[in-house]
């Protein structure tokens, strides 16, 4: 086999190397992955969210109701004072303290309720999020084996591939390997294609009836498109 057809076998391998690694690192099985985990971590931090919240409200329940005990402590000692107060005026300021004391238990009791209805609905919100995170947790156990299953048999094909360029390559003189490697690294990836009828397969522009004249004139391993200097076969 001529060393151009030797090469052209290997840059079909070349190339469909280059494919298989670009279907790698474009799988859509991994931007369904990622859609999803964006998902999931969305949820998780809005759950998240939503339990700080229900701890803060039920902290807020209890320090109202803590201090609404305090109050009731002080009415109840203030009550018991007043019982024993003969001074008009001093029992006017007791009665006056008293009752800022019951407004502002009445207060902390009308706070709290806020903070239970609140509570109310940041559970229901709690119940919907963690269906909503348990969906997604599957989903996304699908999407990454899906995703790893696909990359899994792309890279078998890779390796599959990878082999038979070795073998087609330990036949070739080295340093026609080397110019290869050279001329495709220059050529942004194909150092050698196929002359169709009078169009170069490498740069795809049509070839005047001299040149290809020429390049039939060329021993074959010397033959090169005059516009991007990559090898032709010609047929």
């Amino acid at each position: 086999m001529a060393v151009f057809d030797e090469l052209m076998v290997i840059q079909g391998l070349d190339t469909d190397l280059v494919r298989i690694n670009h279907r790698l690192g474009h799988l859509p099985e991994a931007d369904e992955v990622r859609r999803v985990e964006a998902e999931l971590a969305n949820v998780t931090a809005r759950l998240a969210q939503v339990e700080t919240e229900l701890k803060n409200a039920g902290n807020a329940v209890a320090t109202n109701e803590t201090g609404v005990g305090d109050i009731r402590r002080q009415t109840e000692r203030l009550s018991a004072q007043l019982r024993t107060v003969i001074a008009p005026r001093e029992a006017e300021a007791l009665q006056h303290e008293i009752e800022v004391l019951r407004v502002r238990a009445s207060d902390l009791d009308e706070a709290s309720l806020v903070e239970m209805a609140r509570i109310d609905d940041l559970e229901v919100d709690r119940e919907r999020l963690s269906v909503e995170l348990a969906a997604l947790n599957e989903r996304t156990g699908a999407a990454r084996a899906a995703r790893d299953a696909a990359a899994a048999e792309l890279t078998r094909e890779r390796d599959d591939v990878t082999r038979r360029r070795a073998e087609a390559s330990s036949s070739v003189d080295p340093a026609w390997l080397r110019r290869y490697d050279e001329r495709r690294t220059a050529s942004s990836g194909t150092a050698i294609a196929r002359l169709a009828g009078s169009t170069c397969g490498g740069c795809h522009i049509d070839l005047s009836r001299s040149e290809v004249e020429a390049l039939r004139r060329e021993v074959d391993d010397a033959r090169e498109c005059p516009n991007c200097a990559r090898w032709l076969l010609v047929s």
